[in-house]
Order: C-alpha cells, then sequence, then structure tokens
C-alpha cells in the first residue's frame, strides 16, 4: 500500500492538496486508487504529507499528516489518525504539544526510538524550515528539541528521515551547494543529504 498526494493549485498560487492510496505491485504499478475520504480530506482544507507507521500499544497502524483544517494552531499543523482497516480512519487528532501558529510540515516517526521529526517555520531556528523533534510516551509527546547542524541551515531542512536504528539520516534542503539551473533562482532547488 502506497499513501501519497495530488495537488492542484486553486489560484495562481494557492495549492490545494488531498491524500489517496493505492496498491503497489512488486514491479512498482499502482492499482485500486482510492482518494481518503472524511475524517482525512475535508472540502476547502489541505491534507498532505502522509506518513505511517505501527502504535506499538495496540499494533494499529497510525497515519501521521498535515492539515490547515479548522482545529489546529495555525497554518499547516501535524495531524494523526489510527487507521481500522475494517472501520477506517479515527477522527484525526492535532498534535497541540507540536504545532504552531506558522507551518509544521513532512512528518516522519521512527517507531524504534519513538521520536517524531517534523520540520517547522514557526520556531526559533537557523532559518526558513528546521528540523526538530518530540519524543513520545503513552500517547503524548514531549519537549520539541531543534535537530541541529549539520541537519540544520539557514535554508529550508524538510522531510528528515532516518534509518529505524537512527545510524544514517537524509534530508532534502535548498542550503548552499544544492544543484539549481539558474543563478538567479540559486536557492530554488531541493537535493537529498545524506
Amino acid at each position: 500500500m502506497m499513501y501519497y498526494t495530488v495537488c492542484q493549485y486553486i489560484n495562481g498560487s494557492d495549492i490545494r492538496c488531498e491524500m489517496y492510496k493505492s496498491n503497489v505491485d512488486k514491479n512498482g504499478i499502482l492499482s485500486n486508487e482510492v482518494k481518503l475520504l472524511d475524517p482525512i480530506n475535508l472540502p476547502g482544507t489541505t491534507s498532505t504529507h502522509p506518513h505511517i507507521t505501527k502504535d506499538k500499544v495496540s499494533g494499529k497502524e497510525i497515519l501521521y499528516f498535515v492539515s490547515d483544517r479548522k482545529g489546529g494552531a495555525g497554518g499547516l499543523d501535524i495531524w494523526y489518525s489510527l487507521i481500522d482497516h475494517k472501520f477506517g480512519f479515527s477522527e484525526p487528532i492535532n498534535i497541540a504539544e507540536i504545532n504552531t501558529s506558522d507551518n509544521e510540515i513532512t512528518p516522519f516517526y521512527n517507531q524504534t526510538s519513538d521520536f517524531l521529526f517534523f520540520s517547522s517555520d514557526g520556531r526559533e531556528g537557523l532559518g526558513g524550515y528546521d528540523v526538530y523533534k518530540s519524543g513520545k510516551t503513552n500517547e503524548a509527546f514531549g519537549s520539541v528539541i531543534g535537530a541541529g547542524m549539520p541537519f540544520n541551515s539557514s535554508y529550508n531542512d524538510i522531510y528528515y528521515f532516518e534509518k529505524a536504528d537512527g545510524s544514517t539520516a537524509y534530508i532534502s534542503s535548498n542550503r548552499e551547494g544544492a544543484y539549481f539551473l539558474d543563478s538567479y533562482f540559486e536557492s530554488c532547488c531541493y537535493d537529498i543529504y545524506k
């Protein structure tokens, strides 16, 4: 199963996104595409950046995602929903402990360490989007800690991902040194860093 986002421009600068899921065969061919319904995709809102993990206690899958729906702290917030393959998605829960009035995006949950990694432009950091983490105990998230350098730069550092054992991490960034096509748009483009 693959979860992904499909976005459309609603005017010259605003994008609205919705999440989908599809089966994936061994050759990478997608089939049985399904748009996720309420309570995940809501009319007039964005739902994006899906990340699936399993809850250690219940064994159920959890969908972490980003949305600008009502009930959040403002901007884009990180939410989660339990997935029950018989009954569907639970009502999404806003992770109030980590969200700010600005934007939190690209959640990644490491099931081994019980840390949620995400990027935010609403906290004091090095500039742009920086990577942060928050530990989870039972159903609550703890203090938010900046990932620091070399993960963060004065540019946008997003889509943090690490191996389960924490030995290797990846980010996407438009920091100095990222490949670009035109010197006028020097910080336009994102590269993957290990």
